[in-house]
């Protein structure tokens, strides 16, 4: 059985108990998008800003707003298919300790452009955030 990704410290238990009081996360998702604030992606962000309530705030805010305007969710398969194709970056499932794992393929030719390449990595992550 794989072991699970650590438990949350008590200060981390905290900052994420009062971001989910509603207080401090001023952006709204759009309602396709509901399902990206869970519990697990919040403490993404109250650990990257080491429990720091007001920074993982600010830096909660801003992805929705880059959300609502880039619109990850929205990006499908067939949107990035033909680069899929090519066999350089692969969702291989999760690693022993539950977090996913992405192959890629450094170097290898790509005849996409950058905006393509970006949307293709954005595929994979949010895919990666639904497994």
């Amino acid at each position: 059985m794989a072991e699970s990704a650590p438990l949350a410290s008590e200060a981390e238990i905290a900052c994420l108990a009062e971001l989910k009081s509603g207080s401090h996360i001023e952006e709204t998702l759009d309602p396709e998008d509901d399902q990206f604030l869970s519990d697990a992606t919040l403490l993404r962000f109250v650990r990257a800003r080491d429990a720091n309530v007001e920074k993982a705030a600010k830096m909660i805010n801003a992805c929705i707003k880059w959300r609502k305007e880039y619109k990850p969710y929205k990006i499908t398969y067939d949107d990035v298919s033909g680069i899929l194709s090519l066999r350089t970056v692969f969702i291989l499932g999760h690693c022993k300790r539950g977090f996913p794992v992405m192959y890629m393929t450094p170097g290898a030719k790509n005849p996409y452009d950058a905006d393509m390449r970006v949307s293709l990595m954005v595929y994979l992550l949010e895919e990666t955030l639904r497994l």
